[in-house]
């Protein structure tokens, strides 16, 4: 590929190099936002993913038969793999109780540390992303409360981890034992990514063309054997995890396709309005009786995974039936989502900080569909920016926050907070688009504009 060609793919911004007193004064920041976190989040415990809509306890994991039973009947909404993490922790140490507070609370406040890697080195993006760092920690502290689920902030840092390691991964002048470790993290984070929730295995393909766009051109003309070597160490993951697990559902299963059985479930709820209710009650098969007597209903079946597709088929015919009720539907769901709720149920927040939260929210948004109309642009214009970081990064906040705001009901408050890291980067993107460069430098790639933390 031509250089000029591979320039325009580089996520730029021009600004002149940090001095060293910046460089200090950005990490004491840092350090500042660690320890507010820490601070912030120290009351925060999380209900195990296990535990999902009441199903399964974790009490009842005492045994490796007990999980491998589990793990293989497994086929519903429950993270395979952060549920896996918690019944094999529960029986070889009885406990789950680092997981549900000291690492989620860690991972609470890494979820607002991670973006600062993408932050271009001006001052003024600098103390913008910094202190939305500031503000996205201390709400969600707040937030998460009304439904404290620990696969909310792995989803953020698998996510944001999978970036990172990809860019790391795309490295040109980089040891080659260090461009291969950082391609096996990001394949790593990607099939973790997959396997913390259902839909992102529709856009598994595109972040594959994505980074095997960048290893070609860096690789298919100086080194062809480097560049299946780094395709090697990113898929290797991505098929041990990712692929097993398909193929686990495929073999076991009943050919399930989509790891949770229960998708379209949680689509009729939200589109209640569009479903002919008696034609659905017509097609529902009665469902498994609860597995005790302070239990919900049991969904991790066979028969669920049928009623699911039937109430998801309802849906499609709805829409098909009252397309103008169901625009208007959409139209409602994605300005509420936009619009960052924070009341899940009963529990409703209020005061300064929610207040200045929502508001921060609500410019980001529009930010974020700034970014996707003038990105949609620039690939119409050179298809090749598809793949630059920042076009794919802002179409995956693009991405989750519609399938989150139309597949969702009550709890989008819990919803936004895996798109709050991604919001960073927006507001990064929004200042380095509308301020002016303190010099004519020549643009540098993401890589080098990211300050050291």
């Amino acid at each position: 590929m031509k250089p000029q060609v591979e320039a325009r793919l580089r996520d730029s911004a021009l600004h002149s190099a940090p001095s060293v007193r910046d460089q200090r004064l950005y990490r004491l920041g840092v350090t500042a936002l660690l320890l507010f976190g820490a601070f912030a989040v120290r009351g925060m415990q999380a209900r195990p993913a296990t535990q999902w809509m009441n199903i399964y306890h974790v009490d009842e994991f005492t045994s490796i038969t007990d999980v491998l039973q589990y793990l293989r009947d497994l086929q519903t909404g429950i993270p395979p793999l952060l549920s896996a993490i918690e019944v094999i922790s529960q029986s070889a140490f009885d406990t789950v109780l680092w997981w549900v507070r000291y690492a989620y609370r860690g991972a609470t406040v890494l979820m607002f540390v991670l973006p600062l890697y993408f932050v271009s080195v001006g001052k003024v993006n600098r103390l913008v992303c910094l202190s939305l760092s500031f503000l996205f920690v201390a709400a969600t502290a707040q937030v998460a409360l009304g439904n404290p689920e620990v696969y909310d902030v792995w989803f953020a840092i698998f996510a944001m981890g999978y970036f990172i390691a990809s860019d790391a991964s795309f490295r040109e002048n980089a040891a080659p034992g260090r461009t291969h470790c950082a391609a096996f993290i990001a394949g790593t984070m990607l099939a973790c990514l997959e396997l913390t929730r259902p839909f992102i295995v529709f856009v598994v393909p595109f972040f594959i063309a994505y980074n095997l766009f960048h290893y070609s051109i860096h690789d298919r003309v100086h080194n062809r054997r480097r560049l299946t070597r780094r395709l090697i160490y990113f898929l290797l993951p991505l098929l041990l995890l990712s692929g097993g697990w398909h193929t686990k559902l495929w073999l076991l299963n009943d050919g399930q396709f989509n790891w949770s059985n229960h998708a379209g479930s949680n689509l009729a709820m939200a589109w209640q309005p569009v479903v002919d209710a008696n034609a659905l009650a017509g097609a529902l098969e009665p469902e498994e009786p609860r597995r005790g007597a302070m239990r919900w209903t049991h969904l991790d079946t066979d028969v669920h995974l049928r009623n699911s597709q039937a109430r998801q088929h309802a849906v499609f015919e709805g829409v098909i039936r009252n397309p103008k009720l169901a625009t208007e539907l959409l139209s409602e769901k994605v300005l509420h989502f936009m619009s960052v709720p924070t009341d899940m149920y009963q529990y409703q927040l209020r005061g300064p900080l929610i207040t200045v939260y929502q508001w921060v929210g609500r410019f980001l948004f529009v930010g974020l569909l700034f970014l996707l109309v003038t990105n949609l642009v620039r690939v119409a214009r050179d298809w090749q920016a598809l793949f630059a970081t920042e076009v794919v990064m802002t179409l995956y906040a693009a991405f989750v926050s519609f399938v989150s705001a139309i597949g969702g009901t009550d709890e989008e408050a819990r919803f936004v907070i895996p798109v709050l890291p991604f919001l960073i980067v927006v507001a990064d993107r929004i200042v380095t688009r509308f301020s002016r460069p303190t010099t004519a430098t020549p643009a540098v790639t993401a890589t080098t504009t990211n300050a050291t933390l």
